[in-house]
């Protein structure tokens, strides 16, 4: 007989009389097993993640954005060229893109940056499964492996704009979730080991994106006082610090020491004042939620999932699963039309977000009914609610996205595998199909909201056409938009190899496949802060042989002249070479 973990229940499942501590909650190394399943010789949750790779697989080929998914794209292919952080790109998010660099740097030097987008989303995707298989590693044995699988599914399918590439908003998801799973094994094995993972993690999620910190503290403080034995403590203390000390001798010897630091620090806050307040950008998120929140198949949803929580039995599932399909028919009828960029449902950030909302109460009340939540499992479900809970406010108020993008999916991954244990945990009494139903509803929905908006492009029913060249090769768009993108393409690669500076495009230097010459890649009209562009400029004697823009940046007139040092530069020393959808300049 197997005794894999997904085969195997905590004994705080069986039922009385049966040797079961129910009040304990799971313990580790305590078994009963249950009868293994095979469908053509393997076991179920092997067939189901090969279904989710193919589907992840597919998902990744669609949309093409020029905007937000470039970027990080072109963060990730600069720091591979060996621009450093903070001195030749000064952006703390470029930090969120070193999982991907390696990979990256491979393809660059085998290819160049020919179908580079779909790269850096299948490097992704490998590294979220990889991710993946840890936490299950970390978490099976003590949440059973189908339950496990669902919670690590639900937390990795939301990704922030549903940009699915490795980034300042997907590295903290990865991270802040395999610390969590690394914190159960820690405390319900005691093992140093696992501790240290947690203490890594910790320290790196803050230096991947500054605006994940306050989850990452929470989180960390939480696992440090449920840890339960001193060895395991001082091993996550031990392994934040050897995770510090590197990002710490990499900014004194790499990325231009303290000074380098605090200049970026210097001019992103400066160009941020100009952009709407914390607090406003705080009531924004809130009014949005509260909003999306406060309507009638959400509100339906939460009354279900609460009465489940206070049942058990055949009643409980049926209820979360319908609370599960509102929510999910709620997310279909959520998508809005606007000016910049229509979404065609809820974004999966937006739904993971909902979904914690909707579910953090009834997991916690049906875990308590049950006298597990002062266990390891209860600890577990207790830390990641709070973190996320925590991160989301802080994520909401720092971002300058709307609501709607859902950048809120770079904290929710905690959270969203706490609640789905605390859902699931309960049910295993029922066997394995109410686990089965509610755990696939829940990733049926982020999945299906995930597919169903590809930022910044055509409804998929539109997407008929793929990209044949440049860094979009390989992507499936409307065919319009594949026109549209291989002119583009064109009209950018006329400065392949050449330096280059970009206002309002942070996707023309990767279809020009054109060396950086700026101190950030997605510049625009950041007014009297872009003296700092122009001084990088000057000290290191650069005079960019492109520059791309808009038709609303070029001309330079008199008044914009007077107030962005970067355009009055650039209308004294450049002239205009071509225009078509974007302008090109070049050095008079």
């Amino acid at each position: 007989m197997s005794r894999r973990s997904s085969d195997v229940v905590p004994a705080s499942d069986q039922p009385a009389g049966a040797g079961a501590r129910a009040s304990a909650g799971p313990v580790a190394g305590r078994w009963r097993t249950q009868p293994a399943v095979r469908w053509l010789g393997l076991h179920p949750l092997t067939w189901l993640t090969a279904v989710a790779v193919v589907l992840a697989l597919a998902r990744v080929q669609l949309g093409v954005d020029m905007s937000d998914g470039m970027h990080a794209v072109e963060l990730t292919r600069r720091l591979a060229m060996g621009d450093r952080p903070f001195v030749d790109e000064m952006n703390l998010q470029v930090l969120g893109a070193w999982p991907a660099v390696p990979f990256v740097w491979a393809w660059l030097q085998l290819v160049g940056t020919d179908g580079l987008v779909l790269v850096a989303r299948v490097v992704y995707v490998v590294i979220a499964l990889i991710v993946a298989h840890v936490c299950w590693r970390a978490t099976a044995p003590h949440l059973g492996g189908g339950v496990a699988a669902a919670a690590i599914a639900v937390a990795i399918v939301p990704s922030a704009y549903n940009l699915p590439v490795i980034s300042y908003n997907t590295t903290p998801a990865l991270l802040l979730l395999l610390a969590a799973s690394a914190a159960l094994a820690a405390t319900a094995r005691r093992s140093a080991g696992w501790g240290a993972v947690v203490g890594a993690c910790i320290a790196l999620t803050p230096v991947s994106h500054v605006a994940a910190a306050p989850a990452a503290a929470v989180l960390g403080l939480l696992a440090l006082i449920w840890c339960g034995e001193r060895r395991v403590r001082l091993a996550m203390i031990g392994g934040g610090a050897v995770a510090a000390l590197i990002a710490g001798i990499a900014l004194a010897f790499w990325w231009g020491g303290p000074s380098a630091l605090e200049a970026t620090l210097s001019y992103t806050n400066e160009y941020q004042g100009l952009r709407v307040p914390f607090r406003r950008r705080l009531i924004r998120a809130v009014s949005y939620y509260v909003d999306v929140l406060s309507s009638p198949l959400v509100l339906g949803a939460a009354a279900l999932a609460l009465v489940a929580g206070l049942l058990r039995g055949r009643r409980a599932w049926l209820l979360l699963a319908g609370s599960v399909v509102l929510v999910g028919v709620a997310m279909i009828g959520g998508g809005e039309e606007r000016t910049r960029f229509t979404t065609y449902a809820w974004l999966s950030g937006v739904t993971g977000t909902v979904l914690l909302g909707v579910l953090t109460v009834p997991a916690i009340v049906g875990l308590a009914r049950r006298g597990w939540l002062a266990g390891p499992v209860g600890r577990y479900v207790a830390t990641g609610i709070a973190a996320s809970v925590v991160g989301v406010s802080f994520v909401a108020a720092l971002t300058t996205s709307t609501a709607a993008w859902g950048a809120t999916a770079a904290v929710t991954s905690p959270g969203l595998a706490a609640v789905t244990v605390g859902l699931l945990r309960p049910l295993r009494r029922g066997g394995r199909v109410p686990v089965a139903v509610v755990g696939g509803l829940l990733v049926a929905v982020l999945a299906s909201s995930h597919a169903m908006t590809s930022f910044r492009s055509p409804p998929l029913s539109e997407m008929s056409a793929r990209v044949s060249i440049g860094a979009n090769a390989g992507l499936w768009t409307s065919k319009e938009s594949v026109d549209q993108t291989e002119r583009d393409t064109r009209f950018a690669q006329v400065c392949a190899g050449q330096t280059a500076l970009t206002i309002g495009l942070p996707g023309a230097m990767l279809l020009a496949d054109a060396r950086p010459a700026t101190p950030i890649v997605w510049l625009g009209s950041f007014g009297q802060a872009n003296r700092t562009v122009v001084g990088w400029l000057e000290d290191r004697n650069l005079r960019p042989q492109c520059i791309f823009t808009t038709p609303a940046f070029w001309p330079v007139s008199p008044a914009r002249r007077e107030r962005d040092p970067l355009l009055s530069w650039l209308g004294s020393n450049y002239r205009l070479e071509d225009r078509q959808a974007w302008v090109l300049l070049r050095p008079r």
